[in-house]
């Protein structure tokens, strides 16, 4: 079994996309690395590059912050004040 066959079918992600865990765990590399090839970083095989930008086409990947994007939901902090009562 190559790394592109491994058992991740979809992703975790509520949208289907793989984390870059996953990503790292089908390519058989780090998350580092993972992270390299996602920014553009020059530190990185031209074969392992190769092999995660095919799984993030094939498969889809979207970062945290495209998934929190996407989701409509907004974040609301509240902070409670000592001795105020409204």
């Amino acid at each position: 079994m190559t790394a592109v066959e491994g058992p991740l079918a979809a992703g975790s992600t509520p949208s289907g996309a793989l984390t870059r865990a996953e990503l790292a765990e089908l390519a058989g590399v780090s998350t580092a690395t993972v992270s390299k090839v996602v920014n553009g970083h020059a530190k990185v095989g031209s074969e392992t590059r190769a092999l995660v930008e095919r799984l993030i086409r094939e498969r889809g990947y979207r970062s945290r912050r495209q998934r929190l994007k996407s989701t409509g939901l907004i974040e609301v902090v509240f902070r409670a004040l000592a001795g105020d009562s409204r």
